[in-house]
């Protein structure tokens, strides 16, 4: 039986298909964790935006409360660059 020929689409060098394979699989694998992982760090953090949108409403209504007003993050960038 003939081993069939896998030759390098640039540099038309004749290789080993074996090794091409495990080549392909090794990649495969790696990209396969990394999509892993990002889905994960996603996750997390979409996790942390929520939690951070919970304190945001808690710290507008603790301001209400004490009888102030909140303001936005803009305009407190826009009042450090007034005051400059």
């Amino acid at each position: 039986m003939r081993t069939p020929l896998v030759e390098c689409a640039v540099c038309h060098e004749e290789l080993d298909p074996l090794e091409v394979l495990r080549e392909y699989v090794r990649e495969e694998r790696q990209f396969a964790q990394c999509l892993e992982h990002l889905r994960d760090e996603t996750s997390e953090l979409r996790r942390e935006v929520e939690a951070l949108k919970k304190q945001k409403a808690a710290l507008r209504a603790a301001v209400r409360k004490a009888g102030g007003e909140p303001i936005e993050s803009w305009q407190v960038r826009d009042a450090d660059k007034s005051g400059e």
